[in-house]
């Protein structure tokens, strides 16, 4: 399992995003360079629920990833999507 640290900008509703409270511990799909994973989004900063329109730092559990054979390191971007619409936006941080 591949573990990173990130910062993320959930989409509100307005721009398409969740209707309601998101909560720590999501799971959703993570797309890098057009491969998609299996994703689980923590708060990294204790929070319940994650806000929308503002980044928020969160770790992400990729279970899948090492297998992808990804090589994900600090600034590198990614989107977050719930089927095929995308929902955040994050890049890796240290």
């Amino acid at each position: 399992m591949l573990t990173v640290r990130a910062a993320i900008t959930l989409k509100g509703p307005e721009q398409g995003g969740s209707l309601g409270p998101v909560k720590s511990g999501m799971k959703q799909s993570f797309d890098f360079n057009n491969q998609l994973a299996a994703c689980e989004v923590i708060s990294d900063e204790g929070l319940e629920f994650l806000p929308t329109n503002q980044s928020t730092r969160v770790i992400i559990r990729l279970p899948y990833a090492d297998q992808l054979g990804w090589k994900l390191q600090d600034g590198s971007e990614f989107t977050l999507t719930a089927g095929a619409q995308a929902v955040a936006q994050g890049k890796v941080i240290p």
